[in-house]
């Protein structure tokens, strides 16, 4: 289950998490954009974030990593659409990405997580 983040908290790791998590189903979320929805250079957003101890990059992946599980429990989203939605232009992008997290492919969680 997806964390909430407190409002009050406005470090730049959260407010880029708070935006890819909306914006995530736009398409490929990039630094760039992100910093200019954050009103800063993306240089300033990559060093916030370095200060910090995180990357974009890091967020991203977190992120994505924490939508998967929670779509794929929902079983009338199929694989290839969670793949999408999560930003992937090839499902194949998804799967090695998935595995990664994981340690099974997203089939295999989902079978899991039916009979848990």
């Amino acid at each position: 289950m997806l964390t909430q983040v407190p409002a009050q908290d406005d470090s730049t790791a959260v407010r880029v998490r708070r935006l890819l998590l909306e914006n995530l189903a736009r398409g490929e979320p990039n630094a760039a954009a992100t910093a200019r929805e954050l009103g800063l250079s993306e240089r300033t957003l990559h060093r916030r974030l370095r200060d910090e101890r995180t990357s974009f990059r890091k967020i991203l992946d977190t992120v994505r990593g924490e939508l998967a599980t929670d779509l794929l429990s929902e079983r009338r989203i199929g694989i290839a659409e969670i793949a999408f939605v999560l930003g992937y232009s090839e499902p194949a992008a998804f799967y090695r990405s998935f595995r990664r997290w994981t340690g099974q492919t997203p089939l295999a969680f989902r079978r899991a997580s039916r009979t848990a």
